[in-house]
């Protein structure tokens, strides 16, 4: 089974792959890939117990990863961002609406559409 060593030099390498970009989709089986060599174990899965501890990793590292590493499974692809950039910030306000997120990200869109041409039938 990969050690926690294991999860922190994959989470690492995830960051350098990210580093200058404001967020990277990767799939699950890159993400075990990465795993099984850094661990030198070939047939090691992401299951929920190692899913778990690369989030944590990753989260240490200061990335951000969504959907959460567990609640995914083979096949399934996972964006990663830098926590507390810009990219970050619009992504919770999207995914966890509440009402004091409601002005902000009305304020964003409204700034968008100002620098861009949209469609009439654009919202």
């Amino acid at each position: 089974m990969p050690t926690n060593t294991d999860l922190i030099a994959v989470a690492r390498e995830l960051r350098r792959q990210l580093n200058g970009h404001a967020f990277r989709t990767v799939a699950r089986t890159d993400l075990t890939a990465l795993l099984r060599e850094a661990s030198g174990q070939p047939t090691t899965r992401l299951r929920s117990k190692l899913a778990t501890g690369l989030g944590k990793a990753l989260a240490d590292e200061g990335i951000l990863v969504h959907p959460p590493l567990q609640e995914t499974t083979t096949g399934d692809t996972v964006r990663m961002c830098h926590a507390g950039s810009l990219f970050a910030r619009l992504q919770k306000m999207i995914l966890e609406p509440d009402s004091g997120s409601d002005r902000e990200l009305g304020e964003v869109l409204r700034k968008i559409k100002g620098q861009w041409e949209w469609p009439d039938n654009a919202a």
